[in-house]
């Protein structure tokens, strides 16, 4: 007789993986194929099993160490596949790259991988029912399933095989090729480089292994080359090499002369921040990909491991001294300003960004303002919880408010009804003091702002302090400087969380501010991670670089419409109309701000778990976003054809947020993004804005603001990432984050 290798149902003293077992028990399988386990959870079991049955660091089993108690016939070292992991159902597989790190890891050889649930939609187009749009469960009559609700649509591309964002994080975590730039020592001839193959990767002779150059100025290939391998032989593979194979015999290290000595010509010729970017591309065609298909690809700083280019965080002690003039004229509260490049207009009663204009085009749509936003669109995921898996109607409605007021309700409860409970999407914004003030250490109350008598100056200071309330409980204190000045408007922003808000929400969903620009403004280009969509805990395959697409281009058509289209780590973006006016919004937060996460190799179960910050961790930049949509509109449609019909004309929706929260992806059932990933902390937050008009240079937001400042933080710091500037429709491959 024989066993199941793998039997998703099967349980033996309550050890099925489907009611939450870990897939364990010897009587079932002869693997470890647990369901849905964390990446925590997935170390501590390999490392429970190889403490059980003596098995030590190196692979091998010291009798000395076995547990002559128990009694269990389990093969002694039984690989660990999960069965099912990361669920892919909409925005989501965040966290994919802590499962990757504990696959690729020599502390637990064992740990082979996993399947992805699942690969595809599957969703179904019937044309009498939602317009021709994919339907899912309820959607096809009275029993068609309602209760199944979405969970057929959640997989890694849709039902017509367009891949969804996280396929290209999905490609790149398994991509059979990884590169790894060494610290050269001060050595300018060459580029050292270690490469590494695995256990599905192609024959050496049958790829071409090419090096490029890019910059952060042009959207152009500066540089390239190819370069080869003297040995074609694959190195020994590190997923099935033996534990006298060391890490040495599984690399080869590589000295690209010809990539460095064009770099050199490039800095020496003015160009810097550039990038190297090393991929490995089939030579011959393959009855799955053609020639030249890049099965894997990498990005490193070409200057240095630990620059990279970053918009300074002013310190504001010298605005003052900026060449210019902007002239002002009040009219009962409203200040009107003039400079060279752009008008204004600002209402000090009320402290409100009423327009923004050049001489002939309005760059807001009129007295939309600048709002802070703190809810999103909830994600499949953000609807995850005991309050959503049960039915609202009759007495389990009942239940699932039980569920809210029980002591672990954070672990229970849905994060997107965590945030309705606190009403973040659907806060009062009160003005509670608007102070103006014609020199940086000076200002006026509002009440005395009529009979102001201002002309021409170099800079003026508006504070606007607003309190964000939820049926009477407070919830948010901000202030936003607005800094009038030649250049542009520079806004310093504070928010401070109440104590309530912070304990009675497991994670915030964004702290940041919204825009609304005509629709004109459709182009749009960016130096953040992309070219596709990016979220904090889905970011590995985005490349830092330049890239330009469009606002309609952004939106991606999860069938369940939600938060998407963002992009993580953005410095800058520009908007643009067909007449070629554009706005170059910028953003900045204090260095200091920065956590980092460490490379894992394994899991250290001795350290304690990341606790949620103010930030996700490996935050550089903004998560940026741009929509014809608002996010009401995108919460309340249950179908892309539920959403309002929209053409060029349509307002567009801009977000650039100093904290987001990560999508998830471990389970859609229960509110699990991991805590590094999560928003909150002390509950303070602080950054920068900057809106100027007209500027054309893609490498400094404001040339002469950053000329006279004298920054209290470096513009240059460390990225872990360098700059790499494609068109989006042109680039497929992805890339690393490290």
């Amino acid at each position: 007789s024989t066993r199941f290798l793998q039997y998703e149902g099967g349980g033996y003293n309550g050890d099925s993986p489907m009611i939450l077992g870990d897939g364990r028990d010897p009587y079932c399988t002869d693997v470890i194929c647990p369901m849905y386990d964390s990446p925590l959870r997935a170390a501590q079991v390999v490392e429970e099993e190889n403490r059980r049955h003596g098995v030590t660091g190196d692979g091998f089993v010291d009798e000395d160490r076995v547990d002559k108690d128990d009694k269990r016939r389990a093969p002694k070292k039984r690989p660990y596949i999960l069965c099912e992991y990361s669920h892919a159902m909409g925005n989501s597989s965040g966290n994919l790259h802590h499962y990757w790190a504990l696959f690729r890891s020599n502390k637990h050889p064992q740990m082979q991988g996993g399947f992805i649930w699942d690969w595809v939609d599957q969703g179904l187009s019937v044309p009498q029912f939602l317009d021709g749009n994919y339907g899912y469960g309820g959607d096809f009559g009275k029993d068609s399933g309602k209760e199944d609700n979405r969970f057929c649509i959640n997989g890694l591309i849709s039902p017509d095989r367009v891949p969804h964002p996280a396929c290209f994080e999905a490609k790149y975590l398994m991509q059979p090729i990884s590169f790894r730039l060494r610290e050269n020592n001060g050595e300018k001839t060459a580029y050292f480089v270690d490469i590494s193959c695995l256990s599905h990767c192609p024959p050496f002779s049958e790829l071409v292994f090419e090096w490029e150059l890019y910059g952060v100025e042009t959207e152009v290939q500066l540089a390239a080359g190819e370069f080869n391998l003297e040995n074609k032989d694959c190195p020994f593979p590190s997923m099935m090499a033996p534990a006298n194979v060391t890490e040495k015999d599984n690399r080869k290290t590589l000295g690209l002369q010809k990539a460095a000595k064009a770099a050199a010509k490039l800095f020496n010729e003015g160009h810097s921040y550039l990038s190297l970017v090393l991929s490995a591309k089939l030579a011959v065609s393959k009855p799955w990909a053609e020639k030249g298909y890049a099965i894997a690809s990498d990005s490193f700083n070409a200057d240095s491991l630990l620059t990279g280019y970053r918009v300074a965080f002013d310190n504001l002690e010298d605005l003052d001294e900026i060449e210019g003039e902007v002239e002002v004229s009040n009219n009962n509260g409203i200040l009107k300003f003039l400079s060279s490049v752009y008008g204004a207009e600002f209402d000090t009663v009320n402290g409100k960004l009423l327009s923004l204009h050049t001489k002939t085009q309005n760059i807001l749509v009129p007295a939309s303002g600048i709002k802070h936003c703190f809810y999103r669109a909830p994600t499949d995921n953000d609807l995850g919880g005991a309050d959503t898996m049960i039915p609202v109607e009759g007495p389990q409605g009942f239940i699932a408010g039980i569920v809210k007021i029980l002591p672990n309700a954070h672990a229970l409860v849905s994060y997107n009804a965590q945030w309705c409970d606190i009403g973040l999407n659907e806060l009062v914004s009160n003005t509670t003091k608007v102070t103006v003030g014609a020199k940086n250490n000076e200002a006026d109350d509002s009440d005395d702002s009529g009979s102001l008598n201002l002309k021409k100056m170099n800079h003026l200071k508006v504070v606007v302090h607003e309190e964000h309330y939820h049926k009477k409980r407070l919830r948010f204190s901000t202030a936003m400087t607005y800094h009038f000045l030649p250049t542009g408007i520079l806004i310093d922003v504070d928010v401070k969380a109440a104590k309530s808000t912070l304990s009675l929400a497991k994670s915030l969903p964004r702290i940041g501010v919204k825009l609304k620009l005509p629709g004109e403004f459709q182009k749009v280009s960016y130096l953040g991670r992309g070219p596709h969509e990016t979220y904090p805990d889905r970011k590995s395959c985005g490349q830092m670089g330049v890239y330009s697409t469009t606002v309609d281009d952004m939106h991606v058509n999860y069938i369940m419409p939600s938060e998407n289209g963002g992009r993580a780590d953005v410095q800058w973006a520009t908007f643009t109309n067909s007449k070629g006016d554009n706005l170059r919004i910028s953003y900045a937060f204090p260095e200091n701000d920065e956590v980092f996460e460490p490379v894992l190799e394994g899991m250290d179960l001795n350290e304690k778990l990341p606790k949620r910050g103010e930030r996700p961790v490996d935050t550089t930049g903004a998560q940026f976003s741009a929509s014809r949509y608002t996010v009401e509109q995108l919460k309340t449609a249950m179908h892309q054809c539920e959403l309002p019909t929209i053409d060029a004309d349509t307002p567009i929706n801009v977000h650039f947020d100093t904290a987001h929260m990560g999508v998830g992806g471990d389970v859609s059932w229960l509110p699990k993004t991991h805590r590094q990933f999560r928003v909150g902390g002390s509950g303070n937050w602080r950054y920068q804005i900057r809106l100027e008009v007209d500027q054309t240079t893609p490498v400094n937001l404001s040339a002469t603001l950053a000329r006279k400042l004298k920054s209290s933080f470096s513009s240059i710091t460390s990225m872990r990432n360098v700059i790499v500037t494609k068109s989006s429709s042109s680039f497929f491959t992805s890339a690393t984050s490290k």
